[in-house]
């Protein structure tokens, strides 16, 4: 199970979040697995696992859509940064 989280930011962001921004668990003990996207996001918004396991997570600050591996490695952007 995936979760986002923008580090207590509120919108308005015109840097990245230098932690962690996407949180691995496992659903059925709730540890926590692994933890990336540091640097990546201003404000990450929404959050999305594809059929095939590509996450997509929107950045509301920066007006992308970023489609990343399941590793958190970027494959693709959609949206240009303001």
């Amino acid at each position: 199970m995936l979760v986002s989280h923008a580090a207590g930011r509120t919108s308005g962001n015109d840097a990245p979040i230098h932690e962690p921004t996407i949180l691995a668990f496992d659903p059925e003990t709730g540890e926590l697995l692994d933890a990336w996207g540091e640097g990546l996001f201003f404000y990450p918004h929404g959050i999305e696992v594809d059929r095939n396991d590509f996450v997509w997570v929107t950045d509301s600050e920066q007006n992308r859509v970023f489609k990343l591996s399941a590793e958190g490695d970027v494959v693709m952007t959609l949206g240009e940064a303001p």
